[in-house]
């Protein structure tokens, strides 16, 4: 046998491994039933064909036979039915089933623009765990471009202690299928890492296997932060709640029992009149503070449902309002000095909301008071700048940081390291800010840590 043999015994060996190729490739996907996937397998069928009947013109002793052998009838079966039917078979197949390839190339790109287009971080991995595609929300929420997330695992773009976790997440769907939602941090952009929800499904191949599955993450920091602000105001409303009761209680309870001495005088024993006057004193006093309680509570009570404060505007002179409340606060606190500078004469008469106006007042003095240690001073002052009436109250206090300041007029916020010896519900300087923007002022506050701090109020002057 010479070199021809061997070579048309290689294209025969090529064209059937071809034709084997073919039926184990297409015989999972979608082109098994497409009539061009057919004729292009008949084609190379028919090639094989005349393949084989070429190798017989090696065999002269197979030249008697009609059919097989070097004879005129095989060479037409090998020309005609093998080479040119086999290849107008193949250039008909390739003809039909272009348009496949097309559609299918169709399907793909409107497949791209879908993930493209969906408003969330999104990305598809394979078995392995290897990615096969994502968005441009993807790459920008990790910073990292599309280029070095193909083709790489979790590990390329995490931290070892996270890419872990989200490993075992992956292969406990791809080994259960179906579904997966569960909360994450992931390392962002911008270098912090934020909350996100995954939510995962497994795709499948045409044998049902597993093939990868297709992720979209949703980012709910924000979310996290407002149930955390959710529960931060539901544990300050609690204790809003207990230190409303005490404070509350405190003065009914004196209340009570200088009134039980003065209706069981015969049995306590005769009082003097300066013991009666001290009894009924206290009593009225107490009574103050209860009112002054129940009426702070119906202000968050309106301030919460985001009303503003009633105002009741009539001609009110603030120099001697002052006074008297200044002068009422150093009897009842008369463990602190201070010192009352006014710049505004006794007859000066403007338009304000005079128990508005008093309670701003004794609110400030009342905070500045908590927050400064015994025998130190805190200064009042008031004067008329010409547009404002400006209200100041100083103190030489434990102050503030930054933080506090900002946080100082939220409603029942008290300093964290200070609630274990500072009273107070919490609500006297936001019910301070609400007056000031009732009348349509301005609050300023000045703190340093551990110097003391100043409370600058200013309401537009309108004279009576």
């Amino acid at each position: 046998m010479n070199n021809d043999f061997f070579l048309e015994l290689f294209n025969a060996l090529l064209i059937a491994g071809i034709i084997l190729y073919q039926i184990l490739k297409v015989r999972n996907t979608r082109l098994i039933g497409r009539p061009g996937t057919r004729l292009i397998f008949a084609g190379f069928c028919f090639m094989l064909f005349g393949a084989c009947l070429d190798m017989t013109d090696e065999f002269p002793q197979l030249n008697h036979f009609v059919v097989i052998g070097d004879t005129p009838v095989e060479a037409f079966l090998e020309k005609f039915f093998g080479y040119m039917i086999g290849s107008f078979l193949l250039l008909l197949g390739f003809s039909r089933i272009l348009p496949v390839f097309a559609e299918l190339d169709a399907k793909q790109q409107l497949v791209e623009t879908i993930i493209e287009t969906i408003p969330a971080p999104t990305f598809c991995k394979d078995d392995e765990g290897r990615y096969l595609a994502c968005n441009r929300d993807f790459e920008e929420f990790l910073g990292v471009d599309r280029d070095k997330i193909i083709g790489e695992t979790v590990y390329a773009l995490a931290s070892r202690e996270l890419a872990d976790k989200y490993h075992q997440a992956d292969q406990e769907l791809l080994s259960q299928k179906g579904r997966q939602v569960y909360e994450a941090q992931v390392l962002a952009a911008d270098g912090t890492h934020k909350d996100v929800m995954f939510h995962k499904a497994v795709f499948s191949k045409a044998d049902g296997s597993a093939g990868g599955l297709v992720g979209v993450m949703l980012d709910i920091s924000e979310r996290k932060r407002e149930e955390e602000g959710l529960r931060r105001l539901d544990r300050m409303k609690s204790e809003f709640i207990s230190i409303a009761a005490h404070e509350l209680r405190t003065p009914l309870t004196s209340v009570q029992g200088y009134s039980e001495l003065l209706l069981n005088s015969e049995q306590t024993g005769k009082f003097t009149d300066a013991q009666r006057h001290d009894f009924l004193h206290e009593i009225y006093q107490s009574g103050e503070a209860l009112s002054r309680r129940v009426d702070e509570l119906l202000d968050v009570g309106r301030m919460e449902q985001g009303l503003p404060l009633p105002l009741n505007l009539q001609s009110c002179q603030p120099e001697p309002l002052i006074q008297k409340v200044v002068a009422q606060f150093c009897l009842q606190n008369q463990s602190q000095q201070i010192e009352l500078k006014t710049e505004l004469s006794p007859q000066q008469v403007f338009i304000f909301d005079e128990q508005r106006l008093r309670q701003l007042v004794e609110n400030l003095l009342s905070n500045a008071a908590k927050y400064s240690p015994e025998k130190n001073m805190i200064t009042v002052s008031a004067r008329n700048d010409g547009e404002y009436f400006q209200f100041e109250v100083s103190d030489q206090g434990i102050g503030m940081t930054p933080d506090q300041r900002v946080k100082m007029f939220d409603k029942f916020y008290r300093a964290e390291k200070n609630q274990n010896w500072i009273s107070g519900l919490g609500i006297g300087m936001s019910i301070v800010k609400s007056i000031v923007d009732a009348h349509q002022g301005e609050i300023e506050v000045e703190s340093q840590l551990g110097i003391g701090t100043c409370v600058r109020v200013k309401l537009p002057l309108i004279v009576a």
